[in-house]
């Protein structure tokens, strides 16, 4: 399972929110056994916008991840630095 996760935060918040994300990639990489991919990318020319990167094995890895307690500590912490919703797509399988 593929999923791409397209962030806007506010404009001055880019230094925490790149802290928190990075403790969570950490954690994430370091307990997760489905996770095949976990990045986030900054858009180039955009100082506000990122984009998350993540590949599991299957949707089951998937929704382990969302059930984390470290991934929704880390998800009520970005939540207030975000300029609105993340726009998400998943995708059923990478080719």
């Amino acid at each position: 399972m593929l999923v791409l996760v397209k962030i806007k935060v506010k404009d001055g918040a880019q230094a925490q929110f790149e802290e928190i994300v990075g403790g969570l990639s950490a954690q994430v990489k370091a307990h997760e056994p489905g996770l095949l991919t976990y990045t986030l990318g900054k858009v180039e020319g955009a100082a506000t916008d990122y984009w998350m990167i993540e590949h599991y094995a299957d949707a089951a890895a998937h929704e382990h991840h969302l059930n984390t307690d470290y991934f929704k500590a880390a998800i009520a912490k970005v939540g207030p630095l975000m300029d609105g919703a993340p726009e998400h797509v998943e995708f059923s399988k990478a080719i």
